[in-house]
């Protein structure tokens, strides 16, 4: 004797495992995002201090770009920086049109402020003679 075959589901019931199926992958390939980095590194980093993070935002299509003052660097010497987005954010400007685009800014400050001591910037030039005419 011959075993009847399995019952399939009825269709009523494969279009919520389908649905399912698709929100899963689509929940997945949203998980699986991946961030967008920007790193600036000195070519011999000698860190000295803790990677400080400050989320800032773009208005207007880069209109309003806020500065960053890196205060806990005293003297004034970064070792690395690094500016980094992610998903939420990347959603966040597409959905407002570029008028705000947040993204993540770290830095830390280098041990060594220069070779051989502190850093030494060059005098100014001097100022242009008056002409004598």
């Amino acid at each position: 004797m011959s075993r009847p075959a399995p019952n399939p589901a009825p269709p009523a019931l494969r279009r919520p495992r389908r649905a399912l199926r698709a929100l899963l992958a689509g929940a997945a390939l949203l998980a699986a995002q991946g961030c967008y980095h920007y790193q600036t590194v000195v070519v011999d980093p000698q860190p000295a201090t803790p990677y400080t993070t400050r989320r800032v935002s773009s208005l207007f299509w880069g209109l309003v770009q806020p500065n960053i003052p890196a205060s806990n660097c005293l003297d004034n010497v970064l070792d690395e920086v690094k500016v980094s987005t992610n998903f939420g954010y990347l959603l966040l400007s597409v959905a407002t049109l570029g008028i705000w685009v947040p993204v993540d800014v770290q830095w830390r400050c280098s041990a060594l402020p220069g070779p051989g001591g502190p850093l030494q910037l060059p005098p100014p030039p001097p100022p242009p003679a008056p002409s004598g005419r």
